[in-house]
């Protein structure tokens, strides 16, 4: 009995081996494809449909957020902030896409159950920093981690993970390829959490007004170039 599981195993590792050699070759072609046109600099992501997801497996809507972080992954049991990183920022990081933006989290979503949000902020509180501390990808590739939105709305200590990771990836860059020497650049990985569109405006308005008031910004100067 024990040889013939010694068997059963060997095949299985063998066909997972040959299952992600396929994969990695299929996923290289696709690659090396799309570089042959024109490759947008920005690409975002909106992270939406986990709670239907939960619904339609019938399972608590944090395990739906849960299966929506990982990716879907079976094999591979990684949540949000490395598999997020090493495999759809790296794809694109590959493709020569020089920013990604993830919309995380919004505003509105704070009126969700407790339980619901709760889970979410744990979610983060756990993998924010990971982005850091435990991503070849940020480092391999110079990305700068930058959250965009209201972080005084998320729990200190949440809030305080995401401003460490800008605050460690800041300086992030990579060599360029060029025939000038020391030149370098970076890539950019926006995390939108919490955010919305309205209250970006609100707050971009309410700060430049509160510069006015301290007469770092000149009342003349408010015009489309200030607003960019």
């Amino acid at each position: 009995m024990s040889t013939f599981h010694s068997i059963q195993s060997s095949i299985s590792s063998t066909l997972t081996f040959a299952y992600d050699a396929c994969c990695r070759a299929v996923e290289q072609t696709v690659i090396n494809a799309l570089k042959q046109g024109p490759i947008p600099r920005h690409v975002s992501f909106v992270m939406d449909g986990n709670r239907r997801f939960a619904q339609k497996i019938n399972v608590k809507t944090g395990e739906g957020h849960y299966a929506g972080f990982k990716q879907g992954e079976k094999r591979i049991k990684l949540t949000f902030a490395r598999q997020f990183v090493e495999k759809v920022l790296k794809l694109c990081m590959d493709l020569g896409i020089d920013v990604v933006t993830v919309y995380a989290f919004s505003i509105e979503n704070f009126k969700r159950p407790k339980e619901e949000v709760d889970y979410l902020m744990q979610l983060f509180r756990e993998k924010f920093i990971e982005l850091c501390y435990n991503n070849e990808t940020v480092r391999q590739y110079g990305v700068q981690i930058r959250f965009l939105g209201n972080l005084d709305l998320l729990p200190p200590d949440v809030a305080a993970s995401a401003r460490e990771a800008m605050e460690m990836t800041k300086n992030n860059t990579r060599a360029l390829l060029t025939e000038l020497p020391h030149t370098y650049f970076s890539r950019i990985f926006n995390i939108c959490c919490p955010y919305t569109g309205r209250d970006e405006i609100t707050t971009a308005m309410r700060e430049i007004a509160e510069g006015v008031e301290r007469g770092e910004v000149k009342p003349e100067r408010q015009n489309l170039d200030i607003n960019n």
